[in-house]
């Protein structure tokens, strides 16, 4: 029941998801390259020969799921708040 429940929640508020999907602004390519870069160093580096030399210890598997959670909650909050405080135009 609990199941039903949620997709009949999820088809009510799809139009309210696509809007918070479509962002108002986007990085430039550079940026967006930089930030893929500084990503994969953070991941590859613990996780390699320079973590252990460094003193980097690899993170529980449960850590990365709370990680895309964190990181999905606050691009939607950006969103929201620049929502509310960008002027229209």
């Amino acid at each position: 029941m609990g199941s039903s429940t949620s997709r009949l929640s999820l088809a009510a508020n799809a139009p309210l998801l696509a809007e918070l999907l479509a962002w108002r602004s986007h990085p430039s390519r550079p940026l967006l390259g930089a930030i893929a870069l500084a990503l994969a160093a953070a991941v590859v580096v613990p996780l390699g020969p320079l973590g252990s030399t460094l003193g980097f210890t690899a993170m529980p598997p449960t850590f990365w799921p709370l990680l895309v959670g964190i990181v999905a909650a606050y691009l939607v909050l950006v969103e929201l708040v620049k929502r509310r405080f960008e002027p229209r135009g």
